[in-house]
C-alpha cells in the first residue's frame, strides 16, 4: 500500500501542507501587521521614485536648515520628504558634535542640556513625529558611547518640551 507513494510526492505534498499552515497562521494572527508593512514599503516606493533629485546636489547651511518656529505639522510617512530627511541628517550632524564637544571639554550635563535644548528648538516639527524616538535614542547613545552621564527618560522628555 505504502509502495504507491514515492519520495518525491511525499515531499511535495508535505510541502503545500505546511505553506499552507503557515499562511493559516500568518493571516490569522498577524494580518494587520503584515498589511501595515506592505502597504509602508508600496508609501515608500512611490516616495521615493517620484521624489526629485534635487535636493541630493544642494547643500544647506545649518542657519537656513531649520524651520519657522510657528510652524507646528503633524508628519506621517507618507508626508516625509528628502528635505526633511536632510534637516534630520544635519540635526543629527548637529547633535553629535554638540555632545562630544561637551564630553570632552566639561563633563557637567547642564550647559549639555540647554546646549541640546537649544538645537531641538530649532526642528519643532519633528516633536511627536517618528523622529523623536530615534533621535532621543541617539542623544542617549552618543552620551553612552563618549563615557559622558546618560540622561533619564524624564530628561529626554524635557529636552523637546
Amino acid at each position: 500500500m505504502l509502495h504507491s507513494i514515492t519520495w518525491p510526492s511525499y515531499l511535495i505534498t508535505l510541502l503545500i501542507i505546511a505553506v499552507c499552515y503557515y499562511l493559516i497562521i500568518g493571516i490569522r494572527f498577524y494580518s494587520q501587521e503584515s498589511i501595515q508593512f506592505f502597504t509602508e514599503r508600496i508609501k515608500a516606493k512611490k516616495l521615493f521614485a517620484s521624489s526629485s533629485p534635487t535636493y541630493a546636489n544642494t547643500v544647506v547651511r545649518q542657519d537656513e536648515a531649520s524651520p519657522p518656529e510657528s510652524t507646528q505639522m503633524e508628519l506621517s510617512f507618507a508626508d516625509t520628504s528628502e528635505d526633511l530627511f536632510e534637516q534630520v541628517g544635519q540635526l543629527i550632524h548637529r547633535l553629535k558634535d554638540t555632545i562630544k564637544e561637551a564630553a570632552t571639554s566639561n563633563p557637567d550635563k547642564v550647559p549639555l542640556i540647554d546646549s541640546l535644548t537649544d538645537i531641538l528648538e530649532k526642528y519643532p516639527h519633528l516633536k511627536g513625529t517618528q523622529f523623536q524616538l530615534a533621535i532621543s535614542e541617539l542623544i542617549q547613545n552618543e552620551c553612552e558611547d563618549l563615557g559622558f552621564p546618560t540622561f533619564s527618560e524624564d530628561q529626554i522628555r524635557r529636552l523637546w518640551e
